[in-house]
């Protein structure tokens, strides 16, 4: 990937994460300043809005109001978290690129040897689970159910595996032609979706090709 490219996907995820979480605080201020001022209107008798006042108590209005922000709030911090996890991802990403960070080590990483057709009727997206260890002689897998050595790595490729169309895969041509598809499992898989597979897939491809 390019260092355009990559300049712009941690820095933009950054910079709507810290809009998100900004726009939320505001909001709420917002809100309760509203809320604020309106039960001080309400103690003094005087309507907020002359048009509603006879249709709507101010009351409601507060209540409501309240209502809208902590309903709102919480989904507002929950996305600028995720942008940030996501603007982190892509910027380790970067740094792997650059030469400046070498991660050695992954943990919860999803594993198949053979791409997962329909026709093998396994219910689940992987084989094992385990942790991944990059080392200068290759790539060892220490699942519970297997342990698998990858040596004599020849390429290093990413993208959709078998009946999986919604996460991409780091895809590993070793030895004599054997294959292994390795993806990030962590948080179901949702943190591989948004960037962690692909974090996986630039320090071995960097370390080995």
């Amino acid at each position: 990937m390019e260092q355009g490219k990559f300049w712009f996907a941690d820095r933009i995820y950054f910079l709507a994460s810290i809009i998100l979480l900004a726009g939320t605080m505001l909001y709420g201020l917002l809100v309760m300043g509203v809320g604020g001022y309106a039960g001080y209107l309400h103690e003094q008798g005087r309507p907020l809005f002359e048009t509603t006042s006879q249709h709507l108590g101010i009351v409601d209005y507060l209540c409501g109001s309240m209502l809208l922000c902590c309903g709102s709030a919480p989904f507002g911090a929950a996305f600028s978290l995720l942008f940030l996890g996501v603007g982190t991802l892509a910027k380790k990403a970067r740094l792997i690129e650059e030469g400046r960070l070498e991660i050695n080590k992954f943990t919860n990483i999803w594993y198949l040897p053979e791409e997962n057709t329909w026709r093998k009727f396994q219910p689940l997206a992987y084989q094992d689970v385990g942790t991944l260890e990059l080392h200068k002689d290759g790539v060892d897998f220490f699942g519970g159910k297997e342990k698998v050595l990858l040596r004599n790595i020849k390429t290093v490729g990413y993208g959709k595996q078998g009946r999986d169309f919604v996460l991409n895969w780091v895809q590993i041509e070793y030895g004599d032609g054997r294959k292994a598809f390795l993806a990030d499992g962590n948080f179901l898989g949702w943190k591989g979706f948004y960037g962690g597979t692909k974090l996986l897939y630039h320090a071995i491809r960097k370390k080995f090709q």
